[in-house]
């Protein structure tokens, strides 16, 4: 059976779709190795809350994840005429599910005790095209058994009400616990019957060595999946990636990404020069000693430009005078009432207000003193 031929016939396992019309257990005991009890029912005669919990454990038998055996099992001889009679009954008969469980106890080396859960059913094929909408009525009746093995579990007891009626404390009780194995006979291949396979779904190396002692069937051990691990140095796996797709080289990722930027911002700012910064021959002073501890950190790259920008503008012998002036106008509040002077690199600077000499007798005297 495929996925889609299974998942068509898992959809019935619902309590409003189930359509069961028998179900037998047998019970084996404290060792599993003999059967304690067998019995079959007509399922519809179960109340409510006893058909759910039914249907819940045989809709967890046929889970293929985390490593399970789920493949169709040839069954030939007196296997299949024993199951063939299991799926054409409406009910299956305790004394075939009986001998059913005989073969398991002869080839399961299990400990604790489990039941062998037995359900009949039979279902109305629709006819559908190759789109899988359905086109037709019925074309066949699929009549098949769904089964599954339960070990039984502990679970919290409590003060429970005994066969007479009568209140009993316990400290603990059991009940079934999901499946360890699943099976489906005939198997629904090609949307038909097939009698000559069964779908069993085994997960443990126990489960798989009954299955190969009874049916011979050809199953591989069982290899728990080992989880995927991130590779710090697969680019993939990081998820933080630039805008052209590609892993960054000195990205720092964190679980919210916060320190990515806060690293980035680090980086931008350790390598701005806070000394001299030159310019041809045009030397231009962005950060004077004592000023600035308050001022906004510029990148590399924006100074740059902003240097390439002013040196664009303005002459060679206006670009000292401008570029000082415009930065000390924006950062630097400068006294208005006396020159100041600076030495830089073994040259003098003098910022001069405005208000203490026109701006024409200025340039005059800076014309001459660079004459000298």
């Amino acid at each position: 059976m495929n996925r889609s031929e299974l998942l068509e016939i898992k959809k019935r396992f619902k309590f409003k779709d189930c359509s069961f019309s028998g179900m037998a257990y047998a019970v084996f005991d404290n060792e599993g190795k003999e059967i304690e009890g067998a019995d079959s029912t007509r399922f519809l005669t179960l109340d409510d809350d006893e058909q759910k919990k039914y249907i819940s454990l045989i809709s967890k038998a046929y889970s293929s994840a985390g490593g399970a055996f789920a493949e169709d099992v040839t069954v030939i001889g007196d296997d299949a005429r024993l199951l063939t009679a299991l799926a054409q009954s409406d009910i299956p008969d305790a004394g075939l599910v009986r001998a059913w469980a005989q073969q398991i106890i002869d080839n399961y080396d299990a400990d604790g005790e489990f039941a062998l859960l037995v359900f009949s059913d039979a279902y109305d094929v629709p006819a559908k095209d190759t789109g899988k909408n359905k086109t037709g009525e019925s074309e066949e009746v699929y009549n098949y058994i769904a089964a599954c093995i339960c070990p039984f579990k502990p679970a919290n007891g409590g003060i429970m009400k005994t066969a007479d009626n009568k209140l009993h404390a316990s400290d603990v009780i059991k009940v079934l616990g999901n499946p360890v194995a699943g099976f489906m006979y005939p198997s629904f291949n090609d949307r038909s019957s097939d009698y000559d396979n069964m779908l069993c779904v085994v997960k443990n190396d126990p489960e798989r060595n009954m299955i190969r002692g009874i049916y011979a069937a050809d199953v591989p051990d069982y290899v728990k999946p080992q989880p995927k691990k991130k590779d710090k140095g697969n680019t993939e796996d990081d998820g933080l990636t630039t805008l052209a797709g590609e892993q960054s080289e000195d990205t720092f990722a964190t679980a919210d990404g916060y320190g990515l930027y806060q690293e980035q911002g680090i980086s931008q700012s350790e390598g701005v020069d806070t000394s001299i910064r030159q310019n041809s021959d045009v030397e231009i002073q962005t950060r004077p000693e004592n000023f600035g501890e308050n001022i906004e950190t510029l990148t590399e790259k924006a100074m740059q430009e902003k240097l390439r920008e002013e040196a664009m503008m303005e002459e060679e012998s206006e670009q000292v005078f401008e570029g000082l002036n415009n930065f000390h106008k924006d950062q630097v509040v400068l006294p208005e009432d006396k020159i100041i002077e600076r030495d830089v690199n073994g040259r003098k600077f003098f910022l001069v207000p405005e208000s203490l000499i026109p701006y024409d007798k200025l340039k005059e005297l800076l014309d001459s003193l660079m004459n000298e």
